[in-house]
């Protein structure tokens, strides 16, 4: 459509189902694209302060032998390059200045808390249980799953950043209205 948005993704390949840095990753993700209760980085920046996103986000993607942060935002299609050097600005920036305690504390609870909210469904802790099972050690492990975000530290963190967020490494893929 010619009124429509134009979306970006960046995606960076990164670890998948039970890797020691899973957890890491997961909580890198929530504090990029946010967690119940709270927005973002990219949201707080590309949307609220610098009015460049409809929408933005980020979410982490796992398989069995890898996964994928993708990293998303659409714009007005005249804004669309200013939105991608945003976006890279806000990664730029999350490993140069790391993230603080509060802002880590935060995310971690996030993720728990809405892990939980999660399963109110009995098909949710079914499913939960089944990978668990299967990828997650057993299923008796499966509340212990919930709460692997706990324990990740500003330093892991701040590695796993280091190792995903590589421009080198990322696929960028812009689409949008078809031009005249």
């Amino acid at each position: 459509r010619e009124e429509a948005p134009t979306a970006t993704i960046l995606a960076f390949p990164t670890v998948g189902h039970g890797h020691p840095d899973d957890p890491a990753v997961q909580v890198l993700s929530a504090v990029l694209g946010g967690v119940a209760g709270g927005a973002g980085r990219l949201f707080d920046s590309l949307r609220e302060r610098l009015g460049l996103a409809y929408s933005v986000g980020c979410g982490f993607e796992r398989g069995l032998g890898g996964g994928a942060l993708l990293c998303t935002v659409e714009a007005d299609p005249d804004r669309a390059d200013e939105a991608l050097a945003a976006l890279w600005a806000e990664l730029d920036a999350l490993l140069e200045d790391g993230v603080t305690e509060a802002e880590l504390e935060g995310v971690r609870t996030g993720l728990v808390e809405g892990a939980v909210v999660g399963l109110q469904r009995a098909a949710s802790r079914a499913e939960l249980i089944a990978a668990a099972e299967r990828y997650g050690g057993g299923a008796e492990r499966w509340q212990a799953l919930l709460e692997r975000p706990r324990a990740v530290t500003a330093e892991a963190l701040a590695d796993v950043a280091r190792r995903t967020l590589r421009r080198d490494r990322a696929v960028a893929v812009q689409v949008g209205p078809a031009e005249g």
